[in-house]
This record gives C-alpha cells, sequence and structure tokens, in this order.
C-alpha cells in the first residue's frame, strides 16, 4: 500500500476546475498527477485548518486517479483536532475560511470517526484541564487561579520561545531582541513593486536586520529537507544571503532572494511582489506558526487573541507546568467555540460494514451531468415547432433579409413618429450642446477610450455638431414626454413613487430601439470610435435629463429652514458605537503606518517617532475587544446591531468595550451641543476649530480626558504592566521611568487624536443634515473629480 502525507493545498488562487485543468496540461506538474495516479492512501495533517475550498479543490485532484469514485478511489486518513486553530479565510481568493467539515463532499467522504482522548504531550492535571477550559471558551474559577500562577519568570537555563497572537506583535517583539544582541548588524533590504496594502500581506519582511547567532525561521520550502517552518542559526552574514545552520537537518547553507507574491484570480495577475531572503527572526513566532510543534519552554503573550482555540494551542506546545509561562491572560481571550463544532462533535459516527460499502460511493461526473443536459436540450429543440427558427439560427441557414426587413421597420416607425415635432422643435436657450460635448475632453488622458473620447468629440465639434443638436432634439421630445407624466404644473410636493418612475422610464428609453437608432445616426460615418459612441451618447442624454429636472426644481422656492435641536436617540446609540470603532481603527492604522515606516531607521529622531507610535499602538490595543465575547458578555447588545451588520468576509471592524463606548456617548453629547446653527452664523468655516477648543480647553475636557484614562486604566491590568516592566528590566531596555513617561505621553496623544477624528465624523454628518434642511444638493468633491479622471 503507497502512502503520502498531504499538508494542504499551498495555493489557493484557483477554483477547482482551474486546479485540476493546470495540473493536466502543465509539463511541471506531471510527477504529481503520476503520484496521484499511484497513491492508494492519503494522510492529512492538521485538518482543522484545512478550509471547505481547498477540501474540494483536494478532492477534484484526486479525481483524476479514477474519475468515477469521490477522491479517486483513495483511502483517506484526516487528522487533526477541530478546537485548535481555524482556517484562515482569504477575501481576495473568495476563501470565507469555512471548515473543511461544512464541504457536501467532506460529508459524502468521511463516513466514519475514531475519537482519539488520551493525552500523550502532558500529564499534569491542572495543565490539561486549563488547555480544554481555554480552548473552549469557558473558565472556570480554579483555571483562573492555576493561569494566574503562571505569570512567573521561567528558569533562565533554557532559552524560551515566545507566542504571540498577531504577526505585529511578533515582529515588534523580534526588533526589540536583534537591537539588543551583541554583535555587527547586517541588513537585507526587499525590493518591491506593487500597492503598499498588498505588499503588507507578505510574510517576507520589508527590512531584514540580522545578526550572527540570531534564531530565524525559513519561509519557502527550499528543497526536500529544508522546508517552510524550518528553525535555524545565522552562521554568518554575506552580501548576496546570510548563511544558516539548520540543526534539526544537521545542514548549512547560504539562503538566496526569493520572490514573494499576492495573486488576483480577478485580474489573473500579481497585485504585489517583493524580492526578499526567505527568513525571518525567530526570538517570538505567532501561535499560527507554532502550531504542531513540542517546545520545552514557552512565554505566551495573551494579548489581541482573536480565534477561538489560539491560547489553548499556544499553551499545548509545552510538556510541563515548569516550562510555560502565561502573561497578560483575560478570559476576553479565551473565544468561545462556533456552535458548528459542537455540533459536528456530537454527529454520530455511521458504523462501518464489512464489505466496506459504506466507503465506496460512486462520483456523478460534472462532465456526464452536462451531456445529459445538453442532449435533453437538443431533444427538447427539435420536437418544439415553435424553436424550429432557432435550430435554423445555430446551423447558420436564417436569410439575411428577414433581419433586413425587421430593422427597416424600426427606422421607419421611429421616423415618422419622430418627423413633425422635429421640424418644430427648438432647443431651450439654456442649453448648450457645445459646452456639453466640451465637458466630455480630457486633458490628462490616460487610457485609449479616453483619446478616443477627445478625438471623438472634437470631430463632433468642427463638422458634425448638427449631427449632435439634431440627437439633443430627439432626447428633449423623448424625456420631455416621459417628464409630463409627472404633471408639475405648480409647486406642489412631487411624490417619490412618481419620480422613482421616471428615473425607470428614462432607463427604458435609453436601452430601446428608438435610441439605438438615434446613436446609430448621430456617429453614422465616425465609425472608427466604437468605444467612445455610448460614453458620449448617454453623457448627452445625461445633461438632457439633468437641465430639464432643473427647470422643475426651479418652480419651487428653496424654504427657509434651520436643523432642528439634535439629541442622542435610542436608535442611533449603536451607530454611535460603530463610529467610535471606526475612530479608533482610523487612529491605530495612522500610527501603525509611522511604526512601519520608521522601524529600521537608525536615527535618533526616527527611534524616537518609532517608540512613540509603538506606545500610542499599545494603547489602542486595550481600547479594542473581541466580537463573539462582546456577544456573550455585553450589558448593552443592542448597540452592537450596526457593527455587526457592516462587518464583511474578514470580519475585520473594530469592536470597542462598553466602557470606551461610554465615553463616545459622552463625547457625542459634547459635540452636539457646539454644532449649532448659531455657531455656523458665528463662526463659518471656522466651526471645526470653534468647537474643538471647546472640547479640549474648558472643563469638558477635563470630565472627558479623566473618562479617557479612566477606561485605560480599567483596560491595562497592574500585573500585565509589571510584567513588561519586569521583561524590560531583564532585557536591560530602559528604566521603569522612561517607560511610565512614554505611557503617559501616548495617553495623551491619542485622546487628542481619537477626539479630532470624532468631532470631523460629527461635523460632517452635522453639515449634511444643515445642507438638507436648507434644500441644497452637495456638488461633487473636488477630490472625486480627480478620482474620475484616473479612471
Amino acid at each position: 500500500m503507497t502512502i503520502h502525507r498531504w499538508s494542504g493545498i499551498q495555493d489557493g488562487r484557483y477554483s477547482s476546475k482551474e486546479v485540476v485543468s493546470l495540473i493536466k496540461n502543465n509539463e511541471k506538474f506531471k510527477d504529481a498527477l503520476q503520484r496521484i495516479q499511484l497513491t492508494d492512501t492519503l494522510i492529512i495533517d492538521e485538518v482543522s485548518m484545512l478550509s471547505e475550498r481547498l477540501f474540494d479543490q483536494l478532492g477534484e485532484i484526486c479525481s483524476l486517479r479514477d474519475p468515477s469514485k469521490l477522491f479517486g478511489g483513495i483511502q483517506l486518513i484526516l487528522c487533526g483536532d477541530f478546537v485548535q486553530l481555524p482556517p484562515v479565510p482569504n477575501a481576495l481568493y473568495n476563501d470565507d475560511g469555512k471548515y473543511c467539515f461544512q464541504s457536501t463532499l467532506f460529508q459524502q467522504t468521511i463516513p466514519h470517526r475514531i475519537y482519539l482522548n488520551e493525552i500523550v504531550r502532558q500529564s499534569e492535571v491542572p495543565l490539561i484541564c486549563a488547555i480544554r477550559e481555554v480552548s473552549c471558551g469557558e473558565v472556570s474559577d480554579a483555571t483562573k487561579q492555576f493561569m494566574n500562577t503562571l505569570q512567573r519568570p521561567l528558569s533562565s537555563d533554557k532559552p524560551s520561545v515566545k507566542l504571540f497572537a498577531t504577526n505585529y506583535l511578533v515582529d515588534n517583539y523580534n526588533r526589540k531582541c536583534v537591537v539588543e544582541a551583541r554583535g555587527e548588524m547586517g541588513e537585507y533590504c526587499a525590493e518591491d513593486t506593487g500597492q503598499e496594502r498588498y505588499l503588507s500581506r507578505l510574510l517576507a519582511p520589508k527590512v531584514l536586520w540580522l545578526k550572527v547567532g540570531s534564531p530565524v525561521i525559513l519561509l519557502r520550502n527550499l528543497t526536500n529537507k529544508l522546508c517552510n517552518g524550518l528553525s535555524g542559526t545565522i552562521v554568518s552574514l554575506e552580501t548576496d544571503g546570510p548563511v544558516v545552520n539548520f540543526p534539526t537537518v544537521n545542514e548549512t547553507m547560504k539562503i538566496p532572494k526569493m520572490t514573494f507574491t499576492v495573486f488576483s484570480p480577478q485580474h489573473q495577475s500579481n497585485l504585489a511582489e517583493r524580492f526578499q531572503v526567505p527568513l525571518k527572526l525567530a526570538y517570538a513566532l505567532s501561535i499560527h506558526k507554532s502550531q504542531g510543534m513540542t517546545l520545552d519552554s514557552v512565554e505566551v503573550d495573551c494579548q489581541q487573541m482573536f480565534k477561538p482555540g489560539q491560547l489553548g494551542v499556544a499553551m499545548g506546545r509545552v510538556r510541563t507546568t515548569a516550562g510555560l509561562r502565561v502573561i497578560n491572560f483575560k478570559e476576553q481571550g479565551c473565544l468561545p467555540q462556533p456552535e458548528c463544532i459542537n455540533t459536528f462533535v456530537l454527529e454520530p459516527s455511521m458504523p462501518r460494514e464489512d464489505s466496506l460499502t459504506c466507503c465506496k460511493v460512486e462520483r456523478l461526473d460534472e462532465s456526464t451531468i452536462e451531456q445529459l443536459f445538453n442532449i435533453q436540450d437538443m431533444m427538447w429543440i427539435e420536437a418544439d415547432p415553435e424553436t424550429s427558427e432557432l435550430q435554423h439560427v445555430l446551423d447558420g441557414t436564417v436569410e439575411e433579409e428577414e433581419f433586413d426587413d425587421d430593422f427597416n421597420k424600426i427606422i421607419a416607425s421611429t421616423v415618422f413618429v419622430n418627423s413633425d415635432e422635429m421640424v418644430d422643435f427648438v432647443l431651450p436657450p439654456g442649453f448648450d450642446v457645445v459646452s456639453v460635448l466640451r465637458s466630455m475632453k480630457t486633458d490628462n488622458v490616460l487610457t485609449p477610450l479616453m483619446k478616443e473620447v477627445n478625438d471623438l468629440v472634437s470631430t463632433l465639434l468642427s463638422s458634425n455638431l448638427q449631427a449632435a443638436q439634431e440627437f439633443s432634439k430627439k432626447e428633449f421630445l423623448a424625456l420631455l414626454a416621459i417628464l409630463d407624466d409627472l404633471n408639475i404644473a405648480e409647486p406642489v410636493a412631487v411624490k417619490t413613487e412618481h419620480l422613482s418612475d421616471f428615473y425607470r422610464k428614462s432607463h427604458l428609453h435609453q436601452t430601446s430601439d428608438e435610441y439605438k437608432l438615434n446613436c446609430m445616426m448621430l456617429f453614422h460615418d465616425m465609425s472608427q470610435y466604437p468605444d467612445a459612441h455610448g460614453y458620449i451618447s448617454f453623457n448627452i442624454t445625461t445633461a438632457i435629463r439633468k437641465f430639464l429636472l432643473q427647470e422643475k426644481v426651479d418652480l419651487f422656492p428653496v424654504c427657509d429652514r434651520t436643523t432642528s435641536t439634535r439629541t442622542i436617540t435610542s436608535g442611533c446609540r449603536a451607530r454611535v458605537r460603530y463610529v467610535g470603532g471606526y475612530c479608533v481603527s482610523k487612529v491605530r492604522y495612522k500610527y501603525i503606518k509611522q511604526r512601519n515606516s520608521t522601524c529600521y531607521q537608525t536615527s535618533i529622531a526616527a527611534q524616537e517617532r518609532y517608540e512613540e507610535a509603538n506606545s500610542v499602538v499599545q494603547c489602542l490595543d486595550k481600547l479594542r475587544e473581541n466580537e463573539s465575547f462582546l456577544e456573550k458578555h455585553s450589558d448593552l447588545p443592542e448597540t452592537l446591531l450596526d457593527v455587526t451588520r457592516r462587518q464583511n468576509i474578514s470580519r475585520g471592524l473594530t469592536h470597542i468595550p462598553d466602557t470606551l463606548y461610554s465615553f463616545f456617548m459622552l463625547l457625542c453629547e459634547k459635540c452636539l451641543s457646539t454644532l449649532t446653527d448659531i455657531n455656523v452664523h458665528t463662526y463659518g468655516d471656522q466651526l471645526y476649530n470653534h468647537c474643538l477648543s471647546v472640547l479640549t480647553d474648558t472643563e469638558d475636557s477635563r470630565v472627558l480626558h479623566e473618562q479617557f484614562v479612566k477606561v485605560l486604566v480599567q483596560r491595562t491590568n497592574v500585573d500585565d504592566f509589571s510584567a513588561t516592566v519586569e521583561d524590560d528590566i531583564r532585557h536591560a531596555t530602559g528604566n521603569v521611568l522612561h517607560e511610565i513617561v512614554l505611557r503617559v505621553h501616548a495617553i495623551d496623544t491619542l485622546f487628542m487624536e481619537i477626539l479630532k477624528k470624532f468631532l470631523m465624523v460629527m461635523l460632517n454628518q452635522f453639515r449634511k443634515d444643515l445642507l438638507q434642511a436648507l434644500s441644497v444638493e452637495k456638488t461633487m468633491a473636488h477630490r472625486k473629480q480627480i478620482l474620475v479622471k484616473k479612471k
């Protein structure tokens, strides 16, 4: 029996069918195809991290062995614990990160389950119970007490591995350690192409700092022995790459630069590329990277746990309590498992039959389904006499004159209907065809379509202006006929459904045969610009529609209105919470960019800016809360609805705790008291500066600042701060006083940044309300015009 291991499909860029097509038609996959043909049994490790999409792809690949059977008749052995880390979603590849057991193929293929209950790595009962409870998200009082005892420092006899929840915390700790290490620093800079937002997805660092003796981890498969995730130590630093010793496989090798990419299935191209040494510092690791490892000494930092089972995986890497340290522990970091996990675990396993017929399910090939559908479709076409013309079309036997007669009918009917009216109709004095055409020209030509539009507009203005005017007359008559249905003769209110009906009929007109014919007559001798025809005709019609509607708008005098007194209602409380999370997220993003830009600059000023940004980000992380924990423990669950509604596939919107929400409610009340009609008339365009001075230079500022500081103090445990300071002293990175001063400065900076961001959001909403009350329509912003030109 042949047994192969499968570590998961690394490239999720293609659909299942595209993966099969690549393997069939690409020469470099011949060896893989031969291995699939010879495989009898397939073992998949860590199946909990295999998503539904990747499991379906694997099924398609294995079906190449025998298309008539599921997985090609290969025996599957899946190993994994679904209470550990879930699959990672990837919005770029439309992978929502569902568990593989949610796949229909999984339910058809895996009928039998064997539950392994014996714990092999650990033997201490308190440790086993703690790992089980933090993995499930249900922590008892006994476990909380046990976790508190794990905050003590570990023995310095053995080097320990630090585990963090996010790559941001990992990179920050690695940078700190390599700076403090003895020796000369070596720097390897990446060569990047593409946008920064895509480059940030890559694991390879933009700048890699290394010293001799630094621990590193490999980010790519180089040989059969040197594979992704292998740990090593820097032996020497050379210009063309560092030399690394990998003790577990007893190999030493110079590591050259390689290309890392971010691929877009939609564009079928790379959105970003980075040419860099495939190494990363390994003083600390992410919990995702450590899954599957067994370590003797581990320090787990519980900050920013964001996945169910994450803390359990981190604690499960160690064999004994003596080799485990846990800091920054909070119950919020123990996230509950989703309901689908409990349902899957409780489902009974199918009894095994001696004949094994339960495991030999035939696979209905999709090509067979398509053939059956096509045959039935053709039988229906031949049997139905009304489809005989369709069959002639497919055969190419319809004579061309039949279509010409229909086309001539459309021309005749259209011309005869409009000819009498066209003679007497004159374009309104306020509508200038020349101005409309000139507005379509672009000074900054960026695309071929822009060039075609410019050339065609120039042709119309120089020699075919009469044709453009005739087209405009026809469109005026057509839209006037639709607009008359609104019956606006006097300044009375227009019902919304009437206006919606006008837009609907206008759209139907622009998709009618009559409109297409008018366009053909306008451009009958200008066929060299086919792509620009639709753009110009559409914009002329749109300008006419706006002109006619503006005539109706002018019938109504602008009312002398003011905004009513605004208060916080029960309906807008959820909105305040969403805006609060938005402000925290935007300020955090700003300082993360500052931190990343100064991270590898060696000047004193740059390092000071780095420390400032890093301290602000640490405070901001204290102000974020996990979505699952809030849904379970929040005292105000109705205020979570707006953020939940706006979440996308990555669930990336920021949630804030109830205490910070109370601060934003107070801030909202203070903003409403300053954003008034009287202040608009008094301060005009200086309204923002006036409101900011009221919030920062009066008694209101002291109240707001005190509540903000109180929130941060409540979110920061004294034990956590003590552990951080203790680590700083042990690593000789500074004294306690410097750390305190840095934190105080970060809190003041953060308070002002969040206050300014929230006030700007409130001011924008106030402006919208004011314009609506004054019946003023906002014009297109200058920035948006620039974006339109770029397109």
